[in-house]
């Protein structure tokens, strides 16, 4: 039952786009992009902030070694 609600979305959302102009599909194609980079920066700062923390409880249990 959920790939048939996925795939009347799907349709949906294609005649949608059929139905728009030139210059709404434009905008639509940058403010979609403009959402996958917001979820790809915020995908960097979370693997960056993941990283930090395994250094910083690295060194801590190294200094405990000590």
């Amino acid at each position: 039952m959920a790939d048939d609600f996925k795939a009347l979305i799907a349709a949906q959302k294609e005649t949608t786009r059929q139905l728009m102009n030139d210059e709404e599909r434009a905008e639509d194609d940058r403010r979609k992009e403009e959402q996958h980079q917001v979820r790809v920066q915020a995908g960097r700062k979370a693997w960056e902030t993941r990283q930090e923390k395994n250094q910083e409880e690295t060194e801590k249990n190294n200094e405990l070694q000590i």
